[in-house]
């Protein structure tokens, strides 16, 4: 079994306020403020990693900084797949040595995410 494994699940919900109160009624809490995280995915010009459903990502989120590989999703009831991930400490160059590499920004997104830690230890 792969030790990097991300299980995905995806809820629907109708309303913000509803699920906020309902996972601090669960013990979990904001432990740190949300933060920025800005999502450059990169791929060949030709969209090989597209094509063969992984992912090349690099992440700014506040201070910290990682890129992460995804690979194709298992074939199981949720979706999981294999994530490796590590920090890095110099942005452009680590964008110049995917671009060397032959990969290209082809995506940008940007989100704000909290922090959040349950009573299990799990963070959110």
């Amino acid at each position: 079994m792969l030790s990097n494994l991300e299980i995905e699940i995806k809820l629907r919900i109708d309303s913000v306020a509803a699920a906020r109160r309902l996972l601090r009624q669960r013990g979990f809490s904001i432990v740190k403020p949300r933060v920025l995280e800005i999502n450059t995915i990169f791929d060949t010009a030709a969209g090989a990693l597209r094509s063969g459903r992984k992912l090349l990502r690099l992440r700014q989120a506040g201070r910290r900084h990682t890129v992460a590989f995804k690979g194709p999703p298992n074939s199981s009831r949720y979706k999981s797949r294999e994530e490796l991930e590590s920090e890095f400490s110099n942005p452009a160059s680590m964008r110049r040595i995917l671009e060397r590499l032959g990969y290209t920004p082809v995506f940008r997104y940007e989100k704000y995410r909290p922090s959040m830690l349950g009573q299990t230890g799990l963070g959110l």
